[in-house]
């Protein structure tokens, strides 16, 4: 039987008492309406709307292979998820053999997985050693390698530096500033003193 014990108080809302067997306990009082309205919109709100998106768009890709494989979504077992990912990584694009999902993107699916379980509130499957396991298993192996440039030398530096159009105050003072830091040029040998009363877009003979 649950009774509520009004307090003295100022203003304080009436505590509530529940009987327990014999026992009595002290509850915590109902919130009013309008506290719980505020808790839902700043619950909706959450998430910004493009990632409310991509979670509704990853667990409708998850119901649709379940339903393919005669698996149960919600509430899915560790094994369910773990088994998805691990089909979904082993896509590779024909030709180049490059595998069709990134890590990161295969993650973003455990997590959507565990957002739509959570608001259920049914235990997240990603939060389990298997599916951890899985998915670090995935992270290296279908880890894309880094792609790396050929750095640019001084001397291809310097040939750039050269086509720039020094006919204009703004191009010569850029073109001079990269050379003093290159140690190509001493600062007397710069036009700066000439160039000094000139206005950006002026044409200097």
């Amino acid at each position: 039987m649950t009774e509520l014990l009004p307090l003295p108080a100022q203003g304080l809302p009436a505590r509530v008492i529940t009987h327990v067997g014999n026992d009595l306990e002290l509850a915590d009082a109902p919130l009013r309406p309008e506290l719980l309205e505020g808790i839902a919109q700043n619950t909706a709100h959450a998430s910004a709307a493009g990632t409310r998106r991509a979670y509704e768009g990853d667990w409708a890709a998850f119901e649709r292979w379940c339903d393919t494989h005669g698996r149960r979504a919600l509430p899915a077992q560790p094994q369910t998820v773990a088994a998805y990912i691990t089909d979904r990584a082993a896509l590779v694009e024909p030709g180049s053999g490059d595998h069709v999902y990134a890590p990161s993107t295969i993650s973003r699916w455990v997590t959507s997985i565990n957002v739509r379980h959570e608001r259920e509130k049914l235990a997240p499957p990603g939060a389990t050693r298997t599916v951890k396991d899985t998915l670090a298993g995935i992270r290296r192996d279908n880890a894309r390698p880094t792609r790396r440039m050929t750095s640019l030398l001084l001397n291809d530096l310097k040939r750039v530096l050269r086509g720039i159009d020094l006919h204009y105050y703004p191009a010569c003072r850029a073109y001079c500033s990269r050379l003093r830091a290159l140690g190509t040029v001493q600062e007397k040998d710069q036009p700066h003193s000439a160039l000094s009363g000139a206005q950006p877009g002026t044409l200097v003979e």
